[in-house]
């Protein structure tokens, strides 16, 4: 009966260690993102993104054309 105690004591020592390290990872995760959305909008938000990605893949792409010939 002790041995049988003992092996769900562990199993559920494991399963919370568990628990907390994907919550940790998820918390971190998360407090990541919003970082990144807070810079994101302190240069003018997705929509400036999007038209500088943009911009930038058209320039990569005619500097290669260039290159090419």
């Amino acid at each position: 009966m002790n041995i049988v105690a003992m092996c769900i004591g562990y199993i559920i020592m494991c399963l919370a260690a568990g628990g907390a390290i994907a919550a940790t990872a998820i918390w971190v995760s998360l407090l990541s993102n919003r970082a990144q959305h807070a810079l994101l909008n302190s240069f003018g938000g997705w929509k400036v993104f999007m038209e500088y990605r943009t911009w930038l893949n058209e320039r990569k792409t005619d500097s290669s054309a260039r290159d090419a010939e």
